[in-house]
């Protein structure tokens, strides 16, 4: 029995097809990945800043301290758009306050930057996980599909073909998935380094800071400037 195969399956075929004509859940791991690269381009973009050493802008708000120069310090800080520059505003804002006070107010300023940073990983985490996932699944659906069509074939001929038809798009559908998933893991290891080297780098800088503020020299400023006042 002759049978137009052409009606069921295209003398050429490609992996945009695969999208356009495919299984949904292909068009819904492209579109994780397209999040995907925003999110970590993104988050990248902010831990690279996060993790640019202050030491500069440390020495130079010691030297603004130590010469009482305090609008100085703060324009300063303004200036640095880094987290760490952040968390030096509140110190200088509270410079007022106790010492304990004052390395309280800093640390909590230090978590919430260090939150921050953590935002996105869960989701990058889950996408890893579940990508490979959605591509089995959706290989599952295609055969399913071609099973069906396969089904209603009157020559051996068509179900052959119908048969590694649905064999490539499966394969197709589960590499786009495991692509998707080993992407989004090597992005969640690389953001997780980088969210680790912002962390040390903020827990650096608020020991230097506070180490500026309990050195004799500045207890020294803080009691000229108390006699001045009086």
């Amino acid at each position: 029995m002759n049978m137009d195969l052409s009606v069921y399956f295209p003398k050429e075929m490609c992996w945009l097809d695969l999208f356009s004509k495919g299984c949904g859940l292909a068009s819904l791991l492209v579109l994780l990945f397209c999040i995907l690269l925003c999110v970590g381009i993104y988050k990248w973009i902010v831990l690279r800043n996060a993790t640019q050493s202050q030491d500069d802008a440390l020495a130079k708000i010691k030297d603004y301290l130590f010469e009482n120069r305090i609008d100085s310090a703060k324009k300063l800080c303004s200036g640095l758009d880094s987290p760490m520059g952040n968390i030096l505003k509140v110190g200088i804002a509270n410079l007022d306050k106790p010492v304990e006070t004052l390395s309280t107010l800093v640390r909590d300023a230090g978590n919430k930057e260090i939150n921050r940073f953590d935002k996105g990983l869960p989701f990058i985490s889950l996408i890893a996980s579940i990508a490979p996932l959605m591509g089995i699944l959706g290989a599952v659906v295609e055969m399913m599909g071609f099973s069906l069509l396969v089904s209603k074939m009157m020559c051996i001929e068509g179900a052959i073909k119908a048969f590694s038809f649905g064999m490539y798009w499966a394969l197709a559908v589960i590499v786009v998935g495991l692509i998707v998933g080993l992407f989004a893991r090597l992005v969640f290891v690389i953001l997780s380094a980088s969210v680790n080297r912002a962390e040390n780098e903020i827990e650096y800088g608020i020991s230097n800071f506070m180490s500026i503020i309990q050195s004799p020299s500045y207890a020294k400023v803080g009691v000229e400037e108390h006699k001045t006042e009086e």
